[in-house]
């Protein structure tokens, strides 16, 4: 299963995306977490590159549920 979840802030994609990933035992990643890698001095921004780099290597994957607002990737 392949699926991305798009919305507006607040409209469920999350708690939607992690139910379907319970059900049908997939992993589910946000696009804000591929977009910014979390540490404990704050976010910071991943470069384009390896941004390109991370999203490829999940959707190359079989099975994944992505999900966030709509960006240009």
């Amino acid at each position: 299963m392949k699926l991305d979840i798009i919305g507006s802030v607040a409209s469920g994609k999350t708690t939607l995306a992690r139910e379907l990933s319970e059900i049908y035992n997939i992993p589910f990643y946000q696009k804000d977490n591929i977009v910014w890698e979390r540490t404990l001095e704050g976010d910071k921004k991943r470069s384009d590159k390896d941004r390109d780099e991370l999203f490829q290597e999940i959707i190359n994957g079989d099975n994944w549920i992505v999900e966030g607002s709509p960006r240009k990737l």
